[in-house]
């Protein structure tokens, strides 16, 4: 069920209920015109109907609305959950073990507002402009041992022994290009920039609450402390004042 399909539906029911009116006046004209004509129990059933239509029709808008909310929470639960559990927590963890205090390691995740935020230049543009603000950024990779395979993440500071500080932004969610651009139904170069725009905001803000509510599930109870999701400055997360994950 997209977005499209829903409005459609609504459609049909509004253009109904007008049509009902309609015929209602145009039969109650023709009564007073020429009584003659019982036209009462017609009257009745459109009445009878108009409100059928009504309450059918807000039923039905309800019940599309709840599955297409239902979809797009299924969608950021599935790219919150991989997120979290295919790289989040084991790079955190891997950290976790490599580091003097662990306890004091702070993993920033960044969420945008849009999902522009996400494309490589972007992110190549708050990489510059943190090293215009004296940062020294470097991309990292993580090794895991007995396994085949490994992860990058970007650690930033500002001076010779300063304090590290590690981040990531959740580019995983460039996925839902394809999402939205099914959900349009249309073509990619005619899509409404506005609403392309709604959508984006809508499943990053649903990704963020799914990733929120995971991580405060008991088995992270030990990583939950050194986890920061931020989403608001995007060249000055690094020193956002957002509340911690914990």
């Amino acid at each position: 069920m997209t977005d499209r399909s829903l409005d459609r539906i609504q459609t049909v029911f509004h253009w109904l209920s007008i049509a009902i009116l309609v015929a209602s006046f145009v039969f109650a004209g023709l009564w007073v015109y020429n009584a003659s004509f019982n036209l009462e129990p017609l009257l009745a059933f459109l009445g009878l109907f108009y409100s059928v239509v009504a309450l059918l029709g807000n039923w039905i808008t309800k019940q599309l609305e709840k599955r297409v909310k239902e979809e797009e929470l299924s969608i950021a639960y599935a790219l919150a959950h991989g997120y979290m559990y295919n790289y989040l927590a084991p790079v955190v963890r891997g950290l976790r073990k490599r580091l003097p205090d662990p306890s004091g390691m702070v993993f920033i995740v960044y969420i945008p507002k849009n999902l522009d935020e996400f494309r490589s230049h972007s992110i190549d543009e708050v990489i510059t402009e943190l090293s215009n603000r004296q940062y020294v950024v470097d991309t990292v990779e993580l090794l895991f041992e007995n396994e085949k395979r490994k992860m990058d993440y970007r650690t930033a500071k500002r001076s010779e022994g300063g304090t590290i500080q590690y981040f990531d932004f959740p580019t995983t969610l460039l996925t839902l290009d394809k999402v939205i651009a099914y959900k349009m139904n249309t073509n990619k170069d005619s899509r409404p920039d506005k609403e392309i725009e709604r959508l984006s905001e809508q499943y990053i803000s649903n990704f963020k609450e799914q990733l929120l509510a995971i991580l405060q599930l008991q088995e992270f109870d030990a990583i939950r402390g050194n986890i920061k999701i931020v989403s608001s400055g995007r060249f000055d997360f690094l020193e956002s004042n957002d509340t911690p994950a914990s």
